[in-house]
């Protein structure tokens, strides 16, 4: 009996070991498989996320602004959750930063850790996108600079 102490420490470490290593999820990957995409004024569009977890969408505009916008899970027999985020009418609002990621891994102050995909509305008569509800007030003393936030809806606009 004294034997098996040792023995199932090691089993114990080997195993912990292996469910940290096994733990390590790879981040999500999303399709198209680009960093940016230009999408066509009032066309749809849709990215899909898959991942080894559960995963999510977040994306530039709030619930309340995105009634075209539709997010589904989809079933498949590859083993990998998928979520389909579609859009059934692109405008200059759609445009921003979609980010996919593992449910379980976010807390409400990190950064979200995951992929990411950059979509770009071009429209004629909205050249910046809409700041939505978040005004901003840039204060700049004499000799000092600022940024001041602004997102074309065109990637070739020049700023």
């Amino acid at each position: 009996m004294g034997t098996s102490h040792p023995a199932f420490l090691v089993l114990g470490c080997l195993l912990t070991g292996l469910s940290l290593i096994l733990c390590q999820l790879s981040l999500p990957s999303i399709l198209p498989n680009e960093n940016e995409k230009v999408v066509q004024l009032n066309s749809s569009f849709s990215l899909r996320c898959f991942g080894e977890s559960e995963v999510s969408w977040q994306y530039p505009m709030s619930e309340e602004e995105s009634s075209d916008v539709e997010i589904r899970n989809e079933e498949n027999n590859s083993g990998l959750f998928v979520t389909v985020l579609e859009v059934s009418s692109a405008s200059a609002a759609h445009t921003g930063l979609y980010t996919c990621y593992y449910n379980h891994t976010q807390t409400e102050e990190n950064e979200l850790e995951g992929r990411h995909i950059y979509i770009y509305v071009p429209d004629p008569d909205v050249a910046f996108v809409p700041l939505g509800m978040t005004d901003y007030l840039v204060i700049v003393e004499d000799d000092d600079s600022a940024i001041i936030p602004c997102r074309t809806t065109d990637p070739e606009t020049p700023v």
